[in-house]
């Protein structure tokens, strides 16, 4: 019963664990198919609720502006912006804030960024790579050390890498949880089939004790095995002692056929004649062992020997008269035979009938002769023919038999494989395979035109692709075009940021009302700003210098750098005048 109840505890122990333990498993399948759900819709690690709020102010989220940036560039621009990765990219900015005090389901944090979406300009912050990090720098006296993230999840080609590694572990989940949730229904089943084991067998425990019901069945055992013991022992007295009167009833039903000879009184005499006869019989043995050779080489001639030899002559004679009258009568019998053979020569009569008869029987007999030998020439082709024909009917046969001995051993093996297979010859399986044979020729006409219709479907699809795939090309020949030339703006803003800042000339570049003017305003401020600065460069030969090189729509870094040189200039020769920079620096 101890053993009962520890092993029914460790089965419910094992059935909890594996029970927790499938649990657990499908809590982070569901955790991780939550995570694939909302990478598939985009928003990664960002709030679900944020692209609800972005449609609501009339914004973007940060990663639909970054959706397209490589795997490569993921992990500096998801450390550059840090915790505004889930930022929201607005034209409007105040408006925006309007907006969102109107709202009540919001996250606690929510990042507004002030730009376009379609051309959003990255150069907001200033930040510096440190290898594997990057250090912004949003004030003068703070700064954010970012690191690059282990599993960026900015941009969708690392959102597609993060599904491919979290489907991987899913399809590990589902197999873990697979094998937990066999194990405790394993264990289940086993904690039932030991539940229903007590519950027909708890009665047991109840009934007397059964140690004195089995001493005392022992006992009676021992009892009725000695009382056996007895038993077999009469037994095989009596079997013995019939055993030895059966023997005795043998002896006299083999003293039967005698049992006249009890009546008899001259038994003694008689006994003594047959021990002499044994006797002489034994004597007439020994003389037959002795002379047994002798006596079979004359047992040929005891014919012969029973005659007396003293009778020899006439015995010859005898036998000589009768030699001569055996050699007679065969003499006669052969004349007798040639006579009897001759008889139907001895018709004369019949034989001058015959005389005249001669010629018209000899014409006949020509005819006849004619006639036989023709026969027999037909007979003779005739059996040529028919003997022909055997030899090709015994050649057909040969080949019949061959073919039939080989179908039969074809046969056989067929026979065989069919068992093999496990299929059973019945009288009705030509029908049955008849009818398997229509049902696959319709299968495979219908194959084959699913077949033509997918051949068609897939030339169309193939002739998509490369559609398709020559528009890619176009295209991403134009993107990468577009990429590097907004890489070249980029690092070309970059050096005419740095440069304003080594000039001390950043602030009147980074003004936010100039942020919002399209290129056409620009261009005309900047015509403006030449218009007047030409007037105030046209003494100064390295002026002039620097103000035809800024000359064209591609010279920015030099149209900065004249622009500098005149600040510099101005400051210089005027330091309490107000000069047009202003303007020109806006621009």
């Amino acid at each position: 019963a101890e053993a009962l109840s520890a092993g029914m505890q460790t089965v419910l122990d094992k059935e909890r664990e594996f029970e927790q333990e499938s649990n657990r498993i499908a809590a982070q399948k569901q955790a991780l198919e939550l995570q694939i759900r909302n990478l598939q819709l985009g928003a990664g690690e960002a709030d679900p609720r944020l692209a609800r709020i972005a449609e609501q102010v009339g914004g973007v989220l940060l990663s639909d502006v970054y959706d397209d940036i490589s795997i490569i560039d993921a992990p500096y621009y998801s450390a550059l912006y840090g915790p505004a990765r889930s930022a929201l990219v607005v034209l409007d900015l105040e408006g925006a804030i309007e907006r969102l005090k109107k709202l009540e389901d919001c996250p606690e944090d929510i990042y507004l960024i002030q730009g376009n979406p379609d051309s959003f300009d990255e150069d907001l912050v200033e930040a510096d790579e440190l290898g594997g990090a990057v250090l912004v720098r949003t004030s003068k006296r703070q700064v954010r050390f970012s690191r690059y993230p282990e599993l960026p999840l900015f941009g969708r080609a690392a959102r597609e890498k993060r599904i491919e590694q979290l489907d991987l572990e899913r399809e590990g989940l589902i197999e873990g949880y697979a094998k937990a949730a066999f194990e405790q229904q394993k264990y289940h089943r086993l904690y039932g089939h030991f539940r229903d084991f007590i519950g027909q067998h708890l009665d047991i425990a109840f009934l007397p004790d059964p140690e004195n019901q089995v001493q005392t069945k022992q006992a009676e055992l021992r009892a009725l095995q000695g009382a056996m013991a007895e038993c077999d022992k009469q037994l095989a007295e009596a079997k013995a002692a019939a055993a030895q009167l059966t023997r005795h009833i043998q002896l006299v039903q083999g003293m039967l056929p005698f049992a006249h000879l009890f009546d008899e009184t001259d038994l003694a005499a008689r006994l003594e004649a047959a021990r002499a006869d044994v006797e002489a019989l034994k004597i007439a043995e020994a003389f037959v062992a002795q002379h047994g050779k002798a006596l079979e080489k004359l047992e040929s001639l005891v014919q012969v020997l029973r005659q007396d030899p003293q009778d020899l002559a006439a015995l010859q004679a005898a036998f000589d008269e009768v030699n001569e009258q055996l050699a007679e009568q065969k003499r006669r019998c052969y004349a007798l035979d040639q006579l009897v053979a001759r008889l139907s020569h001895f018709a004369y009569q019949d034989a001058q009938d015959l005389l005249g008869k001669a010629s018209e029987m000899s014409e006949r007999l020509k005819e006849k002769l004619k006639a036989a030998e023709l026969a027999a020439r037909t007979t003779i082709e005739q059996h040529k023919q028919i003997a022909l024909r055997h030899t090709e009917a015994l050649q057909l046969r040969t080949a019949l038999n061959s073919s039939v001995e080989a179908k039969r051993q074809t046969l056989a093996e067929f026979e065989q494989e069919l068992g093999a297979m496990g299929l059973t010859l019945s009288d009705d399986m030509e029908e049955k395979s008849r009818a398997h044979k229509k049902e696959i020729e319709e299968l495979l006409i219908r194959t084959r035109s699913r077949r033509t219709s997918a051949e068609a479907q897939l030339q169309v699809t193939k002739r998509e692709i490369e559609s398709l795939g020559g528009r890619l090309k176009l295209e991403g020949k134009d993107y990468f075009g577009a990429r590097k030339s907004l890489v070249g703006h980029k690092a070309s803003w970059s050096r005419v940021v740095r440069l304003a800042r080594e000039t001390d000339v950043e602030k009147r570049l980074n003004k936010r009302e100039l942020a919002y003017l399209d290129s056409d305003e620009l261009r005309s401020m900047s015509d403006k700003a030449l218009g007047a600065l030409r007037v105030a460069v046209a003494h100064d030969e390295a002026l002039r210098d620097a103000l035809r090189l800024s000359e064209g729509n591609r010279s920015t870094e030099q149209k900065v750098a004249f622009y500098v040189q005149v600040y510099r200039y101005l400051k210089r020769s005027h330091p309490q005048r107000h000069h047009p920079l202003g303007r020109s620096g806006e621009a």
